[in-house]
């Protein structure tokens, strides 16, 4: 479940302070811009899921989140269906918000996950945003 919002709907933030090149930063878990970033997600799904974190980037007020849910089974933590990519935005107050979701559960078809990364991408054009923020698999191709 996408949120419909446009690049449009974001705060303007070009580039990094002062049109420096925007820093991209990978938080350490336990770190409390990943606690907030899971937080918001969970949120968001209305879930209290445990989430095992594949990427997670954050460039100044935007962070992009790939996680797959983990539950206890015996001794292992095993994952569920519920994987998801989300990009969010820092508000003014602190707070992280979900601006696009897609997750497998849900959304699983190609053409949805294709449409979910085209809004993501156009975003961050938009913010001026580094593509190395996204996980390799996701970074447009030359020429495209």
């Amino acid at each position: 479940m996408a949120l419909g919002l446009s690049a449009a709907a974001l705060s303007p933030q070009r580039g990094g302070a002062q049109g420096r090149p925007a820093v991209v930063t990978m938080p350490a878990a336990g770190t409390p811009v990943r606690r907030a970033v899971l937080d918001a997600v969970r949120r968001h799904l209305r879930s209290s899921a445990t989430f095992k974190v594949a990427h997670f980037a954050v460039s100044g007020r935007y962070a992009f989140l790939r996680a797959g849910e983990v539950v206890q089974d015996d001794e292992n933590l095993q994952e569920t269906d519920l994987f998801v990519e989300t990009f969010l935005e820092r508000r003014s107050d602190g707070r992280w918000r979900v601006v696009h979701l897609w997750n497998l559960v849900d959304e699983g078809e190609k053409a949805l996950h294709d449409a979910f990364l085209e809004r993501v991408q156009r975003a961050m054009r938009t913010q001026a945003l580094p593509m190395t923020m996204l996980p390799e698999d996701l970074r447009p191709t030359a020429g495209a």
